[in-house]
């Protein structure tokens, strides 16, 4: 205010606000706000990250901004960026509103850091990063086998691996009888039972991995038929085949 020597007092002056602001604002880590999931922090489509907000006691937020880093497994696209398979991504700070979106379209594991800026100039420390792994391709399975085989049994063999998201942590291998399931569990060995002699069947397994994707293998074999065995008498004995068939 001012005063004149008659005492008169002048109105409000436009006043001047100042902040000051000595403390760092905070960046939230971003989320995953869509996507078709299978274990925790593991998608098979497209991925939608979501900026998950700021704060800061003192001044309002500014701006906010991200960085991407990973290794693409396959063509596509990473934040409006396209990538091929086996380039390493580093997309540096890049502006995005708060509580703003972009999408994930290429397979691989990505990292997703937050920044935060203040009206004062204070930048944040790099959120808690979101790390993710996209994966829409299923495991490769590289043998389904028969390790022995009786007249009513039979024991098998997977060999499958997923390079992009590891195999399912559990009901990794599901295990067939024609169209019947008959186990599901971690182990890469099965041996069916209660079968019948000299009769056809067809086996499958279902591999995931933890992204949710699947991949399947049938292998086709015949049963033994029935053994007969013979008691020592030192002489030549006879069997009558019974039916027609292949004998061994």
């Amino acid at each position: 205010y001012t005063y004149d020597k008659a005492g008169r007092k002048s109105v409000v002056a436009e006043g001047i606000i100042i902040t000051r602001d000595m403390v760092n604002p905070t960046a939230n880590a971003p989320k995953v706000s869509s996507g078709t999931k299978g274990e925790s922090s593991y998608y098979r489509s497209n991925v939608t990250v979501q900026m998950n907000g700021a704060s800061d006691v003192t001044s309002p937020i500014q701006k906010i901004t991200y960085t991407i880093t990973g290794t693409a497994k396959g063509n596509g696209i990473v934040a409006g960026q396209s990538v091929t398979t086996n380039q390493a991504v580093n997309i540096g700070e890049t502006e995005i509103a708060n509580n703003g979106t972009f999408t994930v379209e290429a397979d691989g594991t990505w990292t997703v850091t937050a920044y935060s800026y203040d009206y004062s100039g204070r930048k944040s420390a790099a959120s808690t990063g979101l790390v993710f792994t996209r994966d829409t391709v299923g495991p490769t399975i590289s043998s389904f086998t028969s390790t022995s085989a009786g007249a009513t049994k039979v024991s098998v063999s997977v060999s499958a691996s997923d390079g992009t998201s590891g195999l399912a942590t559990s009901g990794r291998y599901q295990y067939y009888r024609g169209s019947t399931s008959v186990s599901t569990g971690t182990t890469n060995t099965y041996q069916y039972t209660g079968l019948s002699a000299s009769t056809g069947y067809t086996l499958k397994v279902i591999v995931k991995d933890k992204a949710g994707n699947t991949s399947e293998k049938t292998l086709s074999l015949t049963t033994i038929g029935t053994v007969t065995n013979f008691a020592y008498t030192g002489a030549a004995q006879t069997f009558t085949v019974p039916q027609t068939g292949t004998y061994k």
